[in-house]
């Protein structure tokens, strides 16, 4: 898991009795969320972990769900000592119920400069307004009044939750 968000969904999983185990390549990350769950009183296994050493870490099959977490996919640039970079799109159509697609490739460069090219297609369909609503009162969670906003002409829409009281 990587960017600022990763520490409080993994915080928030732990308080709502989720085992919670939440990597990041940085150590800075990794001591947010310690903090954090330190304060909240949630237990959360935090460490630092790249991208490519993630398979070593022994976890095959040991997860229920594995989130990653905001735009960190196309940010795992590097893979055997060589460097990456990441070139990455998201189609989204006019019609809100047509696929939306999210491309990514990942140009890998070798000491010599030999470029070795990976490129991978992700299609997608966001939530409904009435799915989102229905899961966040599955959850616990109310929207919040100062927070939803009516769908404009494509269907798009924002939602903000809250815990009763």
């Amino acid at each position: 898991m990587a960017d600022g968000t990763y520490d409080t969904i993994a915080v928030g999983l732990a308080l709502a009795g989720c085992d919670v185990v939440a990597t990041d390549a940085s150590e800075a990350m990794v001591q947010r969320t310690a903090r954090l769950a330190a304060e909240h009183g949630a237990r959360v296994e935090a460490s630092v972990c790249t991208w490519d050493a993630l398979p070593g870490r022994g976890w095959d099959a040991a997860f229920d769900v594995v989130f990653c977490v905001g735009n960190s996919l196309p940010h795992a640039v590097g893979r055997d000592g060589r460097r990456g970079l990441p070139i990455y799109t998201w189609t989204i159509p006019a019609r809100w119920d047509e696929p939306h697609v999210f491309d990514v490739a990942v140009a890998l460069v070798a000491g010599d400069g030999a470029v070795q090219t990976h490129r991978e297609r992700f299609a997608f369909w966001p939530f409904t307004e009435d799915e989102l609503l229905e899961d966040l009162h599955a959850a616990g969670l109310e929207p919040a009044p100062c927070g939803a906003a009516p769908a404009d002409k494509a269907g798009r829409y924002l939602v903000s939750a809250r815990r009763p009281g």
